[in-house]
Protein backbone atom coordinates (compact mmCIF):
# COMPACT_ATOMS: atom_id res chain seq x y z
CA UNK A 1 0.00 0.00 0.00
CA UNK A 2 1.15 3.56 -0.70
CA UNK A 3 0.04 6.62 1.18
CA UNK A 4 0.29 10.39 0.87
CA UNK A 5 -0.49 13.09 3.43
CA UNK A 6 -3.43 15.47 3.49
CA UNK A 7 -4.96 17.79 6.09
CA UNK A 8 -7.24 16.86 8.96
CA UNK A 9 -10.15 14.56 8.05
CA UNK A 10 -8.50 13.72 4.71
CA UNK A 11 -8.74 17.32 3.49
CA UNK A 12 -6.42 17.99 0.50
CA UNK A 13 -3.45 20.15 1.28
CA UNK A 14 -4.39 23.02 -0.99
CA UNK A 15 -3.99 25.27 2.05
CA UNK A 16 -1.17 25.43 4.57
CA UNK A 17 -1.69 22.54 6.97
CA UNK A 18 0.71 21.71 9.79
CA UNK A 19 2.32 18.33 10.16
CA UNK A 20 4.45 19.44 13.05
CA UNK A 21 3.09 19.49 16.60
CA UNK A 22 2.80 22.87 18.30
CA UNK A 23 3.37 22.48 22.01
CA UNK A 24 2.89 24.60 25.07
CA UNK A 25 6.30 24.56 26.73
CA UNK A 26 8.30 21.62 25.38
CA UNK A 27 5.73 18.94 24.78
CA UNK A 28 2.37 20.34 25.79
CA UNK A 29 -0.95 20.87 24.06
CA UNK A 30 -1.10 19.58 20.49
CA UNK A 31 -2.46 21.80 17.73
CA UNK A 32 -2.52 20.06 14.37
CA UNK A 33 -3.19 22.87 11.92
CA UNK A 34 -0.17 25.03 12.72
CA UNK A 35 3.53 25.67 12.11
CA UNK A 36 4.77 23.54 9.19
CA UNK A 37 3.16 24.46 5.87
CA UNK A 38 3.29 21.58 3.43
CA UNK A 39 1.97 20.75 0.01
CA UNK A 40 0.32 17.60 -1.16
CA UNK A 41 2.97 14.91 -1.11
CA UNK A 42 3.95 13.90 -4.60
CA UNK A 43 6.08 10.88 -3.77
CA UNK A 44 3.98 8.14 -2.22
CA UNK A 45 5.07 6.11 0.77
CA UNK A 46 4.82 2.38 1.43
CA UNK A 47 2.67 1.61 4.49
CA UNK A 48 2.35 -1.43 6.76
CA UNK A 49 -1.11 -0.76 8.20
CA UNK A 50 -2.65 -3.98 6.87
CA UNK A 51 0.34 -6.01 8.06
CA UNK A 52 0.29 -4.48 11.57
CA UNK A 53 -3.48 -4.90 11.88
CA UNK A 54 -3.42 -8.55 10.84
CA UNK A 55 -0.46 -9.27 13.13
CA UNK A 56 -2.76 -8.38 16.03
CA UNK A 57 -5.59 -10.45 14.59
CA UNK A 58 -7.77 -7.36 14.24
CA UNK A 59 -10.48 -6.71 11.70
CA UNK A 60 -10.83 -3.28 10.13
CA UNK A 61 -13.73 -2.67 12.50
CA UNK A 62 -11.55 -3.50 15.49
CA UNK A 63 -8.78 -1.15 14.41
CA UNK A 64 -11.35 1.58 13.78
CA UNK A 65 -12.73 1.11 17.28
CA UNK A 66 -9.30 1.16 18.90
CA UNK A 67 -8.08 4.18 16.96
CA UNK A 68 -11.38 6.11 17.17
CA UNK A 69 -11.49 6.65 13.40
CA UNK A 70 -14.19 5.39 11.05
CA UNK A 71 -14.11 2.03 9.31
CA UNK A 72 -14.31 3.91 6.03
CA UNK A 73 -11.10 5.75 6.93
CA UNK A 74 -9.35 2.44 7.64
CA UNK A 75 -10.54 1.09 4.31
CA UNK A 76 -9.30 4.18 2.48
CA UNK A 77 -5.88 4.00 4.14
CA UNK A 78 -5.47 0.31 3.40
CA UNK A 79 -6.42 1.01 -0.20
CA UNK A 80 -3.54 3.49 -0.39
CA UNK A 81 -5.47 6.77 -0.13
CA UNK A 82 -4.07 9.88 1.54
CA UNK A 83 -4.39 10.55 5.27
CA UNK A 84 -3.73 13.32 7.75
CA UNK A 85 -0.85 13.00 10.18
CA UNK A 86 -3.42 13.21 12.98
CA UNK A 87 -5.14 10.10 11.66
CA UNK A 88 -1.83 8.28 11.34
CA UNK A 89 -1.05 9.21 14.95
CA UNK A 90 -4.32 7.69 16.13
CA UNK A 91 -3.56 4.49 14.23
CA UNK A 92 -0.01 4.29 15.55
CA UNK A 93 -1.26 4.82 19.10
CA UNK A 94 -3.85 2.05 18.73
CA UNK A 95 -1.29 -0.34 17.23
CA UNK A 96 1.26 0.75 19.87
CA UNK A 97 4.00 1.57 17.38
CA UNK A 98 5.76 4.82 16.45
CA UNK A 99 4.21 6.63 13.50
CA UNK A 100 7.33 5.81 11.47
CA UNK A 101 6.62 2.09 11.88
CA UNK A 102 3.39 2.52 9.92
CA UNK A 103 5.58 2.97 6.84
CA UNK A 104 7.73 0.39 5.13
CA UNK A 105 9.43 3.24 3.31
CA UNK A 106 9.17 7.04 3.47
CA UNK A 107 10.28 8.62 0.21
CA UNK A 108 9.06 12.16 0.79
CA UNK A 109 11.47 14.43 2.73
CA UNK A 110 8.70 16.63 4.16
CA UNK A 111 6.83 13.65 5.52
CA UNK A 112 10.04 12.12 6.83
CA UNK A 113 10.84 15.30 8.80
CA UNK A 114 7.29 15.55 10.12
CA UNK A 115 7.20 11.92 11.26
CA UNK A 116 10.62 12.23 12.90
CA UNK A 117 9.52 15.33 14.77
CA UNK A 118 6.23 13.77 15.84
CA UNK A 119 7.89 10.58 17.10
CA UNK A 120 10.40 12.68 19.04
CA UNK A 121 7.66 14.72 20.68
CA UNK A 122 5.68 11.59 21.45
CA UNK A 123 8.71 10.07 23.19
CA UNK A 124 9.23 13.27 25.19
CA UNK A 125 5.61 13.38 26.30
CA UNK A 126 5.64 9.72 27.29
CA UNK A 127 8.81 10.29 29.32
CA UNK A 128 7.26 13.30 31.07
CA UNK A 129 4.17 11.26 31.87
CA UNK A 130 6.23 8.37 33.24
CA UNK A 131 8.25 10.77 35.39
CA UNK A 132 5.12 12.22 36.97
CA UNK A 133 3.43 8.87 37.61
CA UNK A 134 6.66 7.35 38.98
CA UNK A 135 7.06 10.38 41.24
CA UNK A 136 3.57 9.93 42.66
CA UNK A 137 4.23 6.23 43.14
CA UNK A 138 7.50 6.97 44.96
CA UNK A 139 5.67 9.47 47.18
CA UNK A 140 3.11 6.83 48.14
CA UNK A 141 5.78 4.28 49.05
CA UNK A 142 7.97 6.85 50.80
CA UNK A 143 5.18 8.13 53.03
CA UNK A 144 4.13 4.55 53.75
CA UNK A 145 7.64 3.53 54.76
CA UNK A 146 8.04 6.53 57.07
CA UNK A 147 4.59 5.97 58.58
CA UNK A 148 5.34 2.28 59.20
CA UNK A 149 8.66 3.04 60.89
CA UNK A 150 7.09 5.82 62.94
CA UNK A 151 4.26 3.63 64.20
CA UNK A 152 6.63 0.78 65.06
CA UNK A 153 8.93 3.17 66.92
CA UNK A 154 6.01 4.71 68.85
CA UNK A 155 4.75 1.26 69.88
CA UNK A 156 8.25 0.07 70.82
CA UNK A 157 8.72 3.08 73.14
CA UNK A 158 5.23 2.69 74.61
CA UNK A 159 4.08 6.04 73.24
CA UNK A 160 1.23 4.34 71.45
CA UNK A 161 -0.70 1.17 72.30
CA UNK A 162 -0.31 -1.93 70.15
CA UNK A 163 -3.66 -1.27 68.54
CA UNK A 164 -2.02 1.62 66.70
CA UNK A 165 -0.35 -0.98 64.49
CA UNK A 166 -3.63 -1.09 62.54
CA UNK A 167 -2.70 2.30 61.11
CA UNK A 168 -0.07 0.64 58.93
CA UNK A 169 -2.28 -1.73 56.91
CA UNK A 170 -4.95 0.97 56.89
CA UNK A 171 -2.58 3.33 55.10
CA UNK A 172 -1.31 0.77 52.57
CA UNK A 173 -4.77 -0.50 51.62
CA UNK A 174 -6.56 2.83 51.82
CA UNK A 175 -3.74 4.67 50.08
CA UNK A 176 -3.64 2.12 47.27
CA UNK A 177 -7.39 2.41 46.66
CA UNK A 178 -7.21 6.21 46.82
CA UNK A 179 -4.26 6.31 44.42
CA UNK A 180 -6.16 4.19 41.87
CA UNK A 181 -9.15 6.53 42.13
CA UNK A 182 -6.99 9.64 41.74
CA UNK A 183 -5.06 8.11 38.83
CA UNK A 184 -8.17 7.36 36.78
CA UNK A 185 -10.38 10.27 37.82
CA UNK A 186 -8.00 13.18 38.47
CA UNK A 187 -4.36 12.63 37.50
CA UNK A 188 -4.89 10.54 34.36
CA UNK A 189 -7.29 12.93 32.61
CA UNK A 190 -5.05 15.90 33.42
CA UNK A 191 -2.02 14.12 32.00
CA UNK A 192 -4.06 13.23 28.90
CA UNK A 193 -4.83 16.90 28.35
CA UNK A 194 -1.29 18.08 29.02
CA UNK A 195 0.49 15.29 27.13
CA UNK A 196 -2.01 14.05 24.50
CA UNK A 197 0.65 12.22 22.50
CA UNK A 198 1.39 10.04 25.54
CA UNK A 199 -2.09 8.49 25.66
CA UNK A 200 -1.99 4.73 25.22
CA UNK A 201 -4.99 2.75 23.96
CA UNK A 202 -5.69 -0.53 25.71
CA UNK A 203 -5.23 -3.57 23.49
CA UNK A 204 -6.67 -7.07 23.74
Amino acid sequence: MRLGIVGAENEPLSRSIGLEVRCRGDVGLVSWPETLPVRRVGAMNETRIVELRKARGWTQEKLAEKSTVTVRTIQRLEAGNDASLETLTLLARALQVPVRDLFADIQDATLDDAVTNLDRRTALQQERRRTITKGLESLYYGVGALLTLGVLAAIATDLWPNIALLIVPGYWVGGWLLSIFLLFVVVGPRLDRKYPLSIQHATE
